[in-house]
């Protein structure tokens, strides 16, 4: 996956919530450096933040169609009906507005993926450590044999920190 997002801190979280299965993601912070990711790396999916460079980034979808067959999610802070339109008339597959529940990205990622290549792999998957099982698709935290019952933002929280354990 390449994300084209310019602003770091919603880079960061989004790639937080497509971490996870068989999926490699790369962040591109420029256009031009999109521009080289996907011609060097042939990525399955392009998220795209079409507000990133004033706006300049929609241009990347016209540009990702010529490539290798690439689902694109374009995403931006705009509410305006033109922008959405412009999006899907370049080749967006789908369009987000920032903000966004991290669940419904990963469920739209995957069905994007879908789409285009025939298969989409788990990028949610079970999580474990020790006897801790985490599932966000099913909602259900076990330790042991014992389900545990949190909060949404609990379940979210304690997975993205159980993903992450040990890094940096």
């Amino acid at each position: 996956m390449l994300l084209v997002i310019g602003d770091k801190p919603l880079a960061n979280t989004i790639d937080l919530t497509l971490r996870h299965g068989r999926y490699l993601r790369r962040i591109a912070e420029t256009v031009n450096d999109a521009k080289a990711g996907i011609g060097e790396w042939k990525p399955h999916l392009l998220v795209v933040d079409i507000d990133t460079e004033a706006g300049g980034a929609i241009r990347l979808i016209d540009e990702a169609r010529n490539h290798s067959p690439m689902g694109i999610i374009a995403l931006t802070r705009r509410s305006d009906l033109r922008g959405k339109l412009d999006a899907f008339e370049r080749g967006a597959d789908d369009y987000i507005g920032i903000p966004f529940v991290p669940d419904d990205l990963v469920a739209r990622a995957q069905a994007v993926i879908r789409r285009a290549h025939g298969s989409a792999g788990e990028l949610v998957p079970r999580l474990r450590i020790g006897d801790l099982e985490i599932d966000v698709l099913n909602r259900k935290v076990l330790a042991g044999e014992h389900e545990l019952h949190l909060t949404s933002l609990e379940q979210a929280l304690l997975y993205l920190l159980a993903a992450n354990a040990g890094s940096r």
